[in-house]
């Protein structure tokens, strides 16, 4: 099968990680003997044309000069626009050169999976006018931020949806179609219990116990909570560092509340990083603060595959997926004295931090979190887009 993905966001060169979640499935599959291409957005310095991993990777441009690329990227579209209103302009060329360019590269194509919302409207006019099956990836933000008839016209011209979250399914269910939930993809082979973690540990010059947070630095991944409960852990427990792994238009704000709480030298803000796993392996415990919903973010699978006790927010539908004391530990939302003692107990008890790490291998076999289960799905979910006389090993 030949599969193009357009995406408004990838990797833009070996070693980023920026939506390594949508290479990592775009690699998966060559490896189970697929051939794929990408089509996503050109940045300033990012080649026009390469291979990764097998995977047969295009950018357009969208405007000239190329250094006036700056819609995508950086820290997405939504965001992108509002710290630079004059973005706005370059709306229009960025999706009438990513329809043209998608003409061109989805004419070989079996069938066209789309990531995001954006980029699913571009893969649904491209799909009917070249008569080729469709399918769209929703993540999250696409379907919060769009004007709900925007989506609902997507989403019901679309072959088939695929979504990531309950939270996502219940959205699309609203807009009248089935949300067909796969979990997306984590690297086995990159995160699992036999990282080394000393590379990290010697970077930063971690020592005791470390609790990690990963994820972008916005009001979603809500990463100011665990700056709050600092003063409360540290009280009673000195020695731990604080990771910070990510970017976003939070850090700023970040760094502010840790000096002005008196906490700065025990909190480490590490950027955006490649070697995310030797930071879990190194740590205590791990944080998923959303205020929205937990499930399921690549993060949490990431780390429960390294063998990290997971503290997460009761947000959304986090409680339907996850149970307390028995694969991770279940706080309030944006209970700054709960998160603590929840630190605290995990720093304190290891038998029980022990006990969630074994309960977390269980849950990720039982919801289909590990690579074979996730492109047995997927290849799945693309037959079903296809007409039913289409036969792509013909």
């Amino acid at each position: 099968m030949r599969i193009c993905m357009l995406t408004t966001c990838y990797p833009l060169a070996q070693a980023d990680i920026t939506c390594s979640f949508v290479h990592r499935l775009a690699k998966a599959l060559v490896k189970a003997g697929e051939q794929v291409m990408v089509l996503a957005p050109g940045a300033p310095n990012a080649k026009a044309q390469e291979c990764m991993d097998g995977v047969e990777v295009h950018r357009f441009t969208y405007v000239w000069p190329r250094s006036w690329q700056q819609l995508a990227y950086r820290w997405g579209i939504p965001e992108n626009l509002k710290s630079n209103k004059l973005l706005y302009c370059l709306i229009p060329p960025f999706f009438l050169f990513f329809a043209l360019q998608a003409i061109r590269l989805c004419r070989s194509a079996d069938i066209i999976h789309a990531h995001w919302l954006p980029a699913g409207l571009v893969a649904l006019i491209v799909g009917k006018l070249l008569g080729k099956p469709s399918v769209v990836t929703v993540h999250g933000s696409d379907a919060r931020l769009l004007p709900s008839f925007v989506s609902r016209y997507i989403v019901r011209g679309i072959g088939q949806v695929h979504v990531v979250s309950i939270e996502m399914q219940e959205i699309i269910h609203a807009l009248g179609r089935e949300g067909h939930l796969i979990p997306i993809l984590v690297d086995e082979d990159t995160f699992n219990p036999e990282v080394d973690p000393t590379p990290a540990i010697k970077e930063f010059g971690l020592k005791g116990d470390v609790v990690t947070f990963v994820g972008r630095l916005n009001e979603f991944r809500n990463p100011l909570a665990l700056v709050r409960a600092m003063p409360y852990v540290l009280e009673r427990h000195p020695d731990v560092y604080f990771v910070i792994i990510g970017d976003g238009p939070l850090a700023h704000e970040i760094t502010e509340l840790a000096e002005r709480l008196g906490v700065r030298d025990h909190l480490v803000m590490t950027g955006a990083r490649n070697d995310v796993h030797r930071f879990l392996k190194a740590s205590s415990a791990f944080l998923a603060l959303s205020q929205v919903d937990n499930v399921w973010t690549c993060a949490i699978a990431e780390a429960m595959l390294v063998g990290v006790p997971c503290i997460m927010t009761a947000a959304g539908f986090t409680g339907r997926f996850f149970t307390h004391g028995q694969n991770c530990y279940i706080v309030p939302v944006d209970d700054d004295q709960a998160l603590a003692e929840a630190i605290l107990t995990l720093l304190g008890d290891r038998s029980l931090a022990r006990r969630l790490v074994e309960g977390a291998n269980r849950l990720l076999i039982e919801k289909g979190r590990r690579d074979a289960l996730v492109i047995k799905d997927m290849l799945t979910l693309y037959q079903a887009a296809m007409p039913k006389s289409s036969d792509p090993k013909a």
